[in-house]
């Protein structure tokens, strides 16, 4: 949700820019005041932009911090159920391996010479 406001403040700051548009010399003193206006408008609004999107970059990073904690405590808890699911896993694959090897050996028997003879 804290990215959903930044991209809203960028939107904003690009509407802001788009209203900000430099005066012809042949634009009246009104025209130039107004311009001066939108600028100085367009410039606190971005000021406070600013200051939204720090204040939201330090509650993500507290959010990160705390959350890094917790799961730094339930990665550990997690390392003897991974560790024995990687030794079933490399159980697996090493009767994978033996299965192969006997398909491999049958497959080089022929019908004649039967499977005992092979070995």
């Amino acid at each position: 949700m804290n990215w959903l406001i930044i991209f809203a403040m960028a939107v904003t700051a690009s509407n802001i820019g788009a209203k900000i548009v430099s005066p012809a010399p042949q634009d009246s003193p009104a025209k130039l005041a107004e311009a001066l206006e939108n600028v100085r408008i367009a410039q606190e609004q971005l000021e406070q932009s600013r200051q939204q999107i720090g204040t939201t970059v330090v509650q993500l990073q507290q959010t990160v911090d705390a959350h890094k904690s917790k799961h730094i405590y339930e990665w550990s808890a997690l390392q003897q159920p991974i560790q024995q699911v990687t030794k079933h896993a490399d159980a697996l694959n090493a009767t994978q391996q033996d299965l192969n090897r006997v398909a491999e050996a049958l497959s080089s028997v022929s019908p004649r010479q039967g499977f005992f003879r092979h070995w």
